[in-house]
């Protein structure tokens, strides 16, 4: 069933949108995952897929990203964003970040045409201006701007987000930016997260929403199927509880160990299963493991400067 000429209609858009599940599909729909670069899986399933099924291996790996349906997804988006009400709904970081990342990924001009209609009518939305600049959006106009395109609507949106959003450039810290980048649940190796600076400036900030930033890393501990999040997610969990007065008390209490130790359990049975292990699972292994010693120990400086233990 179409819904495009449905959503036209602000009745629709409402019920539409009151299903807190449609916005949900059309996330998952949305994401721009390009199956040749995407999300590692776990050192254990890659190997067994390759002794399972080589051929169908290669066929999924360099399977690209289907442009049609991600074109589709958001130009639902596009219908929906037209009502006041229903563009209110529409701030869910996941949502931003997936159209942040089509226009940083993506190469087709109509899917890049639709998503910046999108962003445009969500711009002063809540704090999607915030989570715009946090996930690069005003590098990946910079990078548009340089092209011709011959379409004066595209190349108009892309004048009007940069101009809007160097307004609040200035507004946005550090925190904010990790803040946002853990809500999305996609977490790169940006500075905040190895500045001392930042974890000793920012580190009773995870207290706030009864600490639901730490409640969101340990989910994408237990979710995340890219090793790479997930080292980054141990990484922080533990300097929280090092920097933090109260941080292995709160991390017993909020049990953040649990997950830690499932992915050192899984470790474990893939080096017992396989001679080699994937060299992203080593990491994961390795920050997990520091990640504990560091729930488990009081005065890990001394016994960092001691060589007890190593980074």
């Amino acid at each position: 069933m179409d819904l495009r000429p449905l959503l036209s209609v602000d009745r629709y858009r409402i019920l539409f949108i009151n299903d807190p599940q449609n916005l949900q599909v059309i996330l998952k729909i949305s994401m721009f995952e390009d199956k040749r670069e995407g999300p590692l899986i776990l050192g254990k399933n890659k190997k067994q897929l390759a002794k399972n099924n080589l051929t169908e291996k290669k066929e999924e790996k360099t399977k690209g990203p289907n442009y049609q349906q991600i074109y589709e997804s958001v130009f639902l988006l596009w219908c929906l964003s037209f009502n006041i009400e229903v563009a209110q709904r529409l701030t869910e970081p996941k949502l931003i970040h997936n159209l942040c990342h089509i226009l940083k990924r993506c190469n087709k001009v109509k899917v890049i045409r639709i998503s910046l209609s999108v962003l445009r009518n969500l711009l002063g939305v809540s704090k999607n201006n915030e989570l715009m600049l946090s996930y690069g959006m005003m590098s990946s106009l910079s990078l548009l701007k340089q092209k011709k395109w011959g379409d004066e609507e595209l190349e108009g949106n892309i004048k009007h987000i940069e101009e809007t959003l160097e307004k609040n450039v200035d507004d946005l810290t550090s925190w904010d930016k990790y803040k946002n980048e853990v809500l999305a649940s996609q977490l790169e190796w940006s500075p905040p997260h190895k500045s001392v600076k930042f974890w000793q400036e920012n580190h009773l900030k995870f207290e706030e929403d009864n600490y639901h930033l730490l409640h969101k890393l340990k989910e994408i501990l237990a979710s995340s199927r890219d090793p790479k999040v997930q080292c980054i997610a141990c990484w922080d969990i533990g300097e929280f509880v090092r920097i933090h007065p109260h941080g292995k008390l709160i991390s017993k209490n909020m049990d953040l160990k649990s997950p830690i130790m499932r992915i050192l359990t899984e470790s474990e049975k893939n080096r017992d299963d396989e001679k080699n292990v994937d060299e992203d699972n080593q990491k994961l292994a390795k920050e997990a493991l520091t990640a504990l010693q560091k729930l488990m120990i009081t005065n890990w400086e001394y016994l960092k400067q001691k060589k007890c233990i190593f980074l």
